[in-house]
């Protein structure tokens, strides 16, 4: 007897529901996961004759969630952002570079910097994924 798989929102909500708890570890990983399923679909998508890519129409549903992957990385890379921000203005911050607080604060004013500057390049890919599915959108196969 072949085993039900579990929706992906039911997989997700299990292990790490929205309602917390929140913590460090959970958090990495949350993110750890999310690196291994883009692992996988990379396995998955390696040939273009690969089992995963059988049509257009049926490839289509993929590449609408993927263009969605950006724009939730777009929130969470701002928040991160302002997180990091926020760490400037803790006087117990030091920077294993300067081990003072003045080097601390420039390193997490920096990486709230490129943090932001992330979310918003994030942005072009999002537009990117979003048109080719729509693209992929009008094809179809004729069956002649």
């Amino acid at each position: 007897m072949e085993k039900k798989m579990l929706a992906p929102g039911e997989m997700v909500a299990a292990q790490w529901p929205l309602d917390g708890p929140y913590d460090p570890e959970r958090l990495a990983s949350a993110m750890e996961a999310c690196a291994e399923l883009v692992r996988w679909a990379n396995y998955a998508t390696l040939s273009t004759t690969s089992e995963a890519l059988p049509s257009a129409p049926e490839v289509y549903p993929t590449l609408g969630y993927l263009s969605s992957l950006p724009a939730g990385f777009k929130q969470l890379l701002g928040q991160l952002g302002t997180w990091a921000e926020g760490l400037a203005g803790d006087p117990s911050l030091r920077s294993d570079q300067t081990h003072d607080h003045e080097g601390g604060a420039a390193a997490a004013q920096d990486a709230a910097a490129e943090l932001r500057a992330a979310a918003v390049a994030v942005t072009t890919v999002r537009r990117h994924v979003a048109a080719a599915h729509s693209m992929i959108g009008r094809l179809y196969h004729d069956e002649a």
